[in-house]
């Protein structure tokens, strides 16, 4: 192991480190309190001393208290040892000092002009590695915030990667954001279910949607129509994803259930929600129907259609809430190797045949098959 220099001695051989410290570096200063206590137990040992010559006839129980004075005062100097020691431990060892020096770092990195792809990997790389081993994280929350309300750079793809930092200040570190939901309700559009980074953002979103109970009907309502509506447009894997997630909001609020029971306005022409509304409020998405449901009752996907018809039925509330972390993750590709491992009997024909040749063909009626 490679020492640690912790006295002037060390520093005088520095040659023998891998990473020497500056030749002016030395240890932290003693305090005032530091001196006084390390007085205040030298009195204390020549008093003791004293008391050992002038109790010397003394008999068995004085020796006994002794003892347990004496054993009383040794963790004390445990203790002062350690704090000794921690005293003469320089800036750069100490975790607090270094926690402190790698905030400021990233700090000052975060306000330089950085482009896209930077950007990207600074977003990536905060929520895991550098919030969860810093002092005061919300010194963060300035960029984050930045980077989650600005929809028009890069398609919206950085606000998708902005929000898990955001999540994390929010509800690990008491983060207070009004603006939260208006601006996830923003990223939802058709390029999401198309993005590089979906299945984080669906995975992100369902912990903001379903675990959170005291979100208002016409918020929650909100987002089911508009995931409906960029699901008709998305790929199969993005349509399970979302009936899976519709299936349950509709289950922990019943209150929206009026989506999938209400008749009118099937059409989109008569449809009075407000697609292009990005305010969640206005969008008028409570006094809507789900028709996408039905258009998705017809899909060429048979998983899709399935999971569509179950929606809004009465032994369908009874059931317990889907699993959605496992259709987040589906691609095409997964999609198509789940198909290919289903092993069904193939119908090689429907109609028993009577001859060997089509009856339109020069040779019908040459040979014959039939019980003879």
């Amino acid at each position: 192991m490679i020492p640690v220099p912790r006295s002037e001695e060390d520093l005088e051989g520095s040659h023998q480190f891998l990473f020497p410290p500056p030749s002016d570096a030395v240890p932290a200063e003693k305090s005032d309190d530091d001196e006084e206590s390390e007085d205040d137990d030298e009195d204390g040992d020549s008093d003791s001393d004293d008391d050992d010559d002038d109790n010397s006839s003394s008999d068995d129980e004085d020796n006994s208290e002794k003892n347990e004075v004496s054993s009383s005062i040794r963790p004390k100097k445990r203790q002062k040892t350690k704090k000794a020691d921690n005293n003469n431990k320089f800036a750069f060892q100490q975790i607090r000092m270094f926690k402190r020096e790698y905030k400021k770092a990233w700090l000052a990195v975060l306000r330089l002009p950085l482009p896209v792809t930077l950007l990207k990997k600074a977003l990536n790389f905060l929520p895991q590695n550098v919030l969860n081993y810093v002092a005061q994280p919300l010194r963060f929350a300035d960029f984050f915030m930045e980077a989650y309300s600005d929809n028009n750079n890069s398609g919206g793809i950085i606000g998708v990667l902005a929000l898990e930092g955001l999540f994390l200040l929010i509800t690990k570190y008491g983060l207070e954001y009004s603006n939260f939901y208006t601006q996830l309700y923003k990223l939802v559009s058709a390029k999401v279910m198309y993005a590089k980074y979906r299945a984080r953002f669906f995975s992100l979103m369902t912990k903001c949607l379903v675990l959170n109970t005291m979100l208002p009907a016409h918020l929650v309502a909100a987002f089911i129509k508009r995931l409906c509506r960029c699901t008709l447009s998305g790929p199969p894997s993005g349509a399970l994803f979302v009936l899976a997630l519709v299936s349950n909001l509709l289950k922990k609020h019943p209150e929206c259930s009026c989506l999938v029971q209400r008749k009118a306005g099937i059409t989109e022409m008569e449809d009075c929600f407000l697609a292009d509304e990005d305010d969640p409020v206005e969008c008028r998405a409570l006094q809507s129907s789900l028709w996408e449901l039905a258009v998705f009752e017809r899909h060429y996907y048979s998983a899709v259609s399935t999971l569509a018809k179950s929606i809004g039925r009465a032994e369908e509330d009874k059931a317990p809430l889907y699993n959605v972390e496992e259709f987040a993750a589906h691609t095409y590709g997964s999609l198509f190797d789940q198909e290919k491992k289903k092993k069904n009997k193939t119908a090689l024909t429907f109609k028993k045949p009577t001859s060997l040749f089509t009856e339109d063909d020069v040779f019908s009626g040459c040979i014959q098959i039939g019980d003879h």
